[in-house]
């Protein structure tokens, strides 16, 4: 009777514990993944960020960090899928939106891209780099002055941004 009941107990225990154990190893795998992305060592980068989904298929940081790597190698179908998911699981992944705004203007795809560098602006105001993105795809749409008011606005939140003023200088 003993072991019935102590059986049962000490499994449940060692699944508690373990869990810890296991969300430590993702947030390791997401350092690799990231040091590796740093290095510019994509493809090693998009092996880790793999992995990370597969063991832990709600992490919005594991699709994020697997749809940088698959842009950088060109790979913009399954970068913007990646980035979708990840937006899908937290919905206020600002970078996520940024992100998915780069590989969709790489796309020529201007009109979604400005959509989600606008929805990275509404959900984080003082991202300059959504700024400055989101006035390269005005640019390249044919709106100067609205591409100049946001570079001026990245340059406000962030006056140490040289490319803000690098690319305001080349539309005045």
């Amino acid at each position: 009777m003993r072991t019935r009941f102590f059986l049962p107990l000490a499994l449940a225990a060692a699944l508690f514990t373990a869990q810890p154990i296991f969300a430590q190893n993702v947030n390791e795998l997401i350092r690799q993944g990231n040091t590796a992305r740093d290095a510019r060592n994509f493809s090693a980068a998009e092996q880790i960020f793999r992995s990370i989904v597969a063991i832990e298929p709600n992490n919005p940081a594991g699709y994020h960090g697997l749809g940088i790597a698959l842009r950088e190698q060109g790979n913009l179908l399954e970068a913007i899928t990646n980035y979708r998911n990840a937006i899908r699981l937290d919905p206020n992944y600002v970078v996520a939106y940024h992100s998915l705004g780069i590989a969709l203007s790489q796309q020529e795809n201007l009109a979604e891209a400005i959509t989600n560098y606008r929805t990275a602006i509404r959900l984080d105001p003082n991202s300059a780099g959504a700024y400055i993105s989101l006035g390269i795809a005005l640019r390249r749409q044919g709106n100067v002055a609205e591409a100049i008011t946001n570079y001026r606005t990245a340059i406000r939140i962030d006056p140490n941004e040289i490319n803000a003023y690098l690319m305001r200088l080349m539309h005045i």
